[in-house]
């Protein structure tokens, strides 16, 4: 229960971070997506910081990198190369657990801007985060 109201808390900052600047461009927003893996549900926070690069954050509810597949929280850097988002290495932070680097990936976006797709680092499977917020 403590590991759903820590990642319940993380998401509601990632929310109120949002949508202060979500008309600026195409890929800031709040995303959610299920992985068809292990059933957990990721939220994603992207948000320009003026410099040509994003924040990039995800509050996991269970991430397989942690002890027990437990919540975690990614926080990483990403920006823009051949309309793709490149995310790089970033911290991820166990429930718990001090932090570890987490690898990078890269994010494409769809025709309608309504989902974004990424490989997953450890076994390269599909994930998809459908955008909640809107432009």
């Amino acid at each position: 229960m403590k590991k759903v109201v820590v990642a319940l808390g993380l998401v509601g900052s990632l929310i109120a971070a949002g949508p202060a600047v979500a008309d600026e461009d195409d890929w800031t927003g709040f995303y959610l997506g299920i992985d068809a893996a292990d059933g957990s549900l990721d939220y994603l926070s992207i948000v320009p910081l003026g410099d040509g690069r994003f924040d990039i954050r995800i509050a996991v509810s269970g991430h397989s990198m942690c002890s027990g597949a437990g919540a975690a929280v990614v926080h990483a850097t990403g920006r823009l190369e051949d309309d793709r988002l490149v995310r790089e290495e970033g911290e991820l932070v166990c429930d718990g657990a001090d932090k570890v680097a987490h690898p990078g990936v890269v994010y494409e976006l769809d025709e309608d801007e309504k989902f974004l797709a990424t490989q997953a680092p450890d076994d390269g499977r599909m994930l998809y985060f459908h955008r909640l917020s809107e432009d």
